[in-house]
């Protein structure tokens, strides 16, 4: 049975590996390294310039890897680490809490099959290196419910060092953070019956975290800085986007909002109310089955909380994606303290776990991210342009649409740079500006063209979204 599971794996592996090699630099990525990856160390830890953009330790993970190389692949290796810890995680989890061969295999391909959470472990983003090192925390507590003696320690500092780490990777994997060192906190209570001797641990991580973060976060909320996120409720705001990340938007469609969302919101409100009733009504005490549908509540309460009470934003789209593990773990717990057939679970659970697959096989690429569709040509684009660059030798000048100008001065300044003028960070419509300079404009489908200016026919990119002028194609 390991086989099937190394197979899976290494394919999952040899897909991050090849997105990592292959798409394209992202807006965000090319962000953080012309705004971040380039500055002293001490900028980057204090924030100097505070932007969400700036996953700290992803940021000087990608800066180390860059003393050696800047291409793609260097700058997203430590996401792509942060998968190879993901795919132990996930399989070690799944042995840990279902016996069955084949609701494991089901308990794992499920765990797997969100493109949107994948691709994040080929992407110099922090989002899959926090979410990779949140799992693991959570593996380590769950070792944790069922070790005794000097192992109690070693898995407490294993799961507490994870917790710090994966928030300085993300800030929004705070609240499960703290959900984890409160059950510690309570894990620990329950034996020392001492305060402190119980609290010592928790307190002296939790210290390190303000440490780590909370000066940068002062510099986030100074800037205003922490605009991303929902106005509206947990449901449509969280679950929906999502929903909408894993889907590539089908869940958009008319029809299908409800056929996929209800089914969703279903499984985890049901089984986290499994977890909770065994845990009131029935007195079970099996932690290894009870922690994570009460993580997972915790953190459901506590953003909520924070919204209502706070005015923070609600997690939506790439934040909220740390959810969708503890989601999967929740409900396959939740199925270990249900009595049914084994049978009817494995139809049941198979089902499902066939829909998921399918719905990620769909979506597999290895040429694009969904959100930063507009980046997909950026390398083609430019591989043009100096292959077509004016007669004379002086350097191209370029114009895009904003949302492409970083990644296209990610490749000027790795590759391009005797050839191609950086890029303009111009936000302006570019119906509002004067384009007559340059020698090519890079814009999408939607963007206007001053009325004054005529570039000729453009070549299309990307199926026709990004369109190209150049000065030198006279052809109308």
């Amino acid at each position: 049975m390991k086989k099937v599971y190394i197979t899976i794996s290494v394919l999952v592996l040899a897909y991050i590996v090849l997105r990592a090699i292959c798409v394209p630099f992202t807006h965000d990525e090319a962000y953080t390294y012309l705004s971040y990856i380039q500055v002293p160390v001490v900028d980057i830890i204090l924030y100097e310039n505070p932007t969400a953009n700036n996953h700290i330790l992803n940021t000087l993970l990608a800066k180390l890897c860059s003393i050696f190389s800047v291409s793609e692949f260097s700058l997203r290796l430590p996401a792509v680490l942060a998968g190879c810890l993901y795919l132990y995680t996930c399989y070690k989890v799944c042995r840990l809490l279902v016996a069955d061969h084949m609701l494991q295999l089901c308990f794992f391909i499920a765990l797997l099959a969100n493109t949107a959470l994948i691709d994040f472990f080929s992407l110099c983003r922090g989002y899959g290196l926090g979410i990779s090192l949140m799992m693991f925390a959570v593996y380590q507590c769950l070792l944790l419910t069922k070790a005794d003696g000097n192992n109690i320690y070693k898995l407490t500092h294993a799961t507490l060092l994870s917790c710090m780490l994966a928030t300085y990777a993300n800030f929004a994997l705070m609240v499960p953070a703290l959900g984890l060192f409160l059950f510690i906190f309570l894990h620990h209570y329950q034996y020392e019956r001492k305060f402190w001797r119980a609290a010592r641990l928790p307190f002296i991580y939790g210290l390190s975290i303000v440490a780590l973060c909370a000066y940068p976060i002062y510099r986030l909320i100074k800037a205003n800085e922490l605009y991303h996120g929902g106005d509206n409720n947990f449901i449509d705001d969280t679950m929906y986007t999502m929903m909408v990340d894993m889907t590539d938007n089908w869940v958009q469609e008319p029809g299908y909002r409800d056929t996929l969302m209800v089914p969703f919101v279903l499984i985890t409100a049901i089984s986290i109310g499994i977890a909770v009733y065994r845990l009131i009504v029935h007195k079970n005490k099996d932690w290894s089955f009870l922690l994570v549908p009460l993580l997972l509540l915790f953190c459901i309460i506590m953003v909520n909380l924070q919204f209502y009470l706070m005015g923070t934003k609600l997690l939506t789209y790439r934040t909220a994606l740390y959810l969708y593990p503890l989601i999967v773990v929740c409900a396959f717990s939740a199925s270990q303290l249900i009595k049914l057939s084994l049978m009817f679970k494995r139809m049941s659970i198979s089902s499902l776990t066939a829909l998921l697959l399918l719905g990620f096989l769909l979506q597999a690429n290895i040429d694009h991210t969904r959100e930063w569709w507009f980046d997909s040509d950026n390398k083609k684009m430019l591989e043009y342009i100096v292959a077509n660059r004016p007669a004379n030798e002086r350097k191209i000048k370029l114009f895009t649409n904003w949302l492409m100008s970083y990644s296209a001065n990610y490749y000027i300044a790795t590759r391009y740079s005797e050839q191609i003028e950086a890029v303009p960070l111009e936000k302006d419509n570019t119906r509002n500006l004067d384009l007559s300079s340059f020698d090519f404009v890079f814009i999408r489908k939607q963007d206007q063209l001053p009325p004054s200016m005529s570039l000729g026919r453009p070549l299309s990119f990307d199926n026709k979204r990004l369109l190209l002028y150049s000065k030198s194609r006279s052809t109308n």
